[in-house]
Order: C-alpha cells, then sequence, then structure tokens
C-alpha cells in the first residue's frame, strides 16, 4: 500500500496557482516516529511517499524515517532543496516526483523567476550523485499551459531527462462554472491530448517502446 505522509503544509515557493502551502491544520506532523513505525510494520510491502507543502523542508524528520521504517520510498517536491539530499538518501528512492509546469517560460510564470533552471540543475546533480530511480515532472496545467508543447518540452529534455511525466488539471482554481472561455478551454486541452496520442502512437511504432 501507498502512505503519504505530510511532513509538512509550509511551503517555500507561492505558486500562482497554489499559494504557498495550505492553511489548514495541523501544519506539522501529530505522531510520532516509533507510533508512525508500528503502523506501517503491518504491512508486508510499504510504499512511503513523502508529501507536503514541501517535504524536504523537514529533512531531518525524513533521514529519520528513512533510517527507522524499511519501506520503498517515493518523493514528491518542488526540487529547489534536491541538492540538500544526502547520496546515501537519495539512492533510497524508488521515484522522484518533481514540479515543473513545462517550459522555462511556463514554469517560471506560475511558480517563480528561476525555478525552471534550479530544477534542472538539480535533477541532474541528484543523478550524478546516484539516484537511479524514475525521475517523474510532475506538471499543474492551469489555462494558459499548451498541454502538448508542454509535455513534449519535458519529455525533450537530455542530460538531465525525465522518465515519464504526469500532470493534473488545474483549471478549477481559475474558473466559475459559468464563466466564460471554460468550454473553449477544454475544447483546446481535448486537442492537445489527441495530438499528444499520434505522437505517442507513432513513437512506438517507431522504437517499439511502451
Amino acid at each position: 500500500m501507498h502512505y503519504h505522509i505530510i511532513l509538512t503544509k509550509e511551503c517555500n515557493l507561492e505558486c500562482a496557482y497554489c499559494g504557498g502551502g495550505s492553511d489548514s491544520e495541523p501544519k506539522e506532523m501529530q505522531y510520532g516516529i516509533p507510533d508512525l513505525k508500528q503502523f506501517i510494520s503491518q504491512d508486508d510491502d510499504p510504499v512511503l511517499e513523502f508529501y507536503g507543502g514541501e517535504p524536504l523542508l523537514r529533512i531531518g524528520a525524513m533521514e529519520q524515517i528513512m533510517d527507522e521504517i524499511p519501506a520503498r520510498y517515493v518523493i514528491q517536491t518542488n526540487g529547489l532543496f534536491l541538492d540538500k539530499i544526502k547520496p546515501e538518501y537519495l539512492r533510497k528512492f524508488h521515484s522522484t516526483l518533481v514540479s515543473i509546469d513545462g517550459t522555462k517560460e511556463i514554469t517560471d510564470m506560475y511558480r517563480s523567476s528561476g525555478v525552471y533552471d534550479r530544477v534542472l540543475n538539480n535533477i541532474k546533480l541528484i543523478r550524478e550523485r546516484g539516484f537511479r530511480g524514475d525521475l517523474v515532472a510532475r506538471m499543474t496545467v492551469p489555462r494558459d499551459t499548451g498541454i502538448y508543447e508542454n509535455v513534449c518540452h519535458l519529455l525533450s529534455l537530455k542530460d538531465p531527462g525525465f522518465n515519464h511525466v504526469h500532470w493534473q488539471l488545474g483549471f478549477e482554481m481559475f474558473w466559475e462554472d459559468a464563466e466564460p472561455g471554460l468550454e473553449t478551454w477544454i475544447d483546446e486541452y481535448n486537442s492537445g491530448i489527441t495530438s499528444l496520442v499520434k505522437w505517442w502512437v507513432s513513437g512506438m511504432k517507431r522504437t517499439g517502446k511502451v
């Protein structure tokens, strides 16, 4: 089973579609690591995913959990503190999901100037330091994001590059149900998805990779 471990709801960014973490309480873990260890011990094949907020704001707690609890580990992070993870912990991660929204222009527009370059520098660094797991680009897709162009951009990156791209839609943060423009956005999004499917099928035929 997968367990989401929210180390903190604090965040070091104030993205346009989010705003710097959650205001809801509690903001920090309300249980001790011994209690977590006892609970997880009931599962023969646990997967623990560190989440936030920004989980690497509590890197000490993360390291302690990884020291104490045998499990497969995943982290979802904005990527700005990946350079702070020690190599021995990097090598324990099965997957690392890094928030990046597409091109430099799109990413920096929503997440803050300079974020795109810092993220790419850090994912290159963790590869150099021994991370061999799955590296996933984690997009948020608001209304100004062309899904086809931005997914293709992320998949085209090399050294560093991503193994996969995941995304979630963010239009509900911008539109009320009756607001003009939503249907147009949906049509454009669906057109982009159709183009991605054609690109994917073409690639399978060409390379044999699924």
